[in-house]
């Protein structure tokens, strides 16, 4: 039962660790047209205060796609949006590609591409689950230690044999 509680509570805490640190859970995914704007909360407890993120786009031609992330929410104006506070700006060009982020919590991304009439694409965006994953490393490190803590079972040696009388040896 110990050893079971340690592999179990190894497992948990290598699992927790990934949860918080690698993108998994596709939060938002949308469909756009050419020079639509996308936009997305970036939500989520953090311990560092970022959340880890990838965004997935793809387009049926060849465009230039435009991401950015902001520390705090983009303001929409009549070109565009405004993003206050500090931000990263990223493009790439082709049919598709990743980016790979770490947006504040609070904060929002902002996405589009550049592409003649009738062109759509669509928008992917996963994120790491920060929550969930803090949850399942405590978890497993409290396993962990009440694997080491507890005492290993010892169990009972069975008494010996009673000792069968010999008879002595005839003379």
């Amino acid at each position: 039962m110990r050893i079971g509680f340690v592999v179990l509570g190894v497992v948990l805490t290598l699992l927790g660790a990934v949860l918080m640190f690698i993108p998994l859970v596709t939060v938002s995914s949308q469909n756009i047209s050419s020079n639509e704007l996308y936009t997305a909360n970036v939500t989520g407890y953090s311990i560092t205060g970022t959340v880890a993120g990838t965004l997935t786009w793809s387009t049926n031609a060849s465009t230039t796609f435009t991401f950015r992330t902001c520390s705090v929410a983009a303001t929409p104006t009549l070109n565009g949006y405004t993003c206050p506070g500090t931000q990263t700006n990223s493009s790439e060009s082709g049919t598709s590609g990743t980016f790979t982020f770490s947006a504040r919590s609070g904060g929002e991304i902002v996405a589009y591409f550049d592409a003649g009439t009738g062109t759509t694409g669509s928008v992917s965006v996963k994120l790491a689950q920060e929550t969930i994953g803090l949850i399942v490393l405590v978890l497993g490190v409290l396993l962990l230690l009440l694997g080491l803590v507890l005492k290993r079972t010892v169990k009972p040696v069975p008494p010996a044999p009673s000792p069968t009388p010999t008879a002595p040896p005839r003379s």
